[in-house]
């Protein structure tokens, strides 16, 4: 679908398949960084992003799911 027309009866089926299949999906298993807090001398919290992840894969770290 893109960057290209959508003719518009075509167009509330798509909104309906993104909206209730691929937006979920998307956001489920696109990447997205972890922070990390790092405190310096002085006291300043800086955020950090080493690891970069997907929902997914973060949920499986957590203790007492299975998988």
């Amino acid at each position: 679908m893109g960057y290209t027309h959508i003719a518009a009866p075509h167009a509330a089926a798509i909104e309906v398949f993104y909206e209730e299949h691929f937006n979920p999906y998307l956001n489920f298993h696109r990447p997205c960084g972890v922070p990390e807090q790092i405190v310096n001398a002085k006291g300043k919290v800086k955020k950090v992003y080493r690891w970069y992840a997907t929902p997914w894969e973060i949920l499986r770290q957590l203790r007492g799911l299975p998988g």
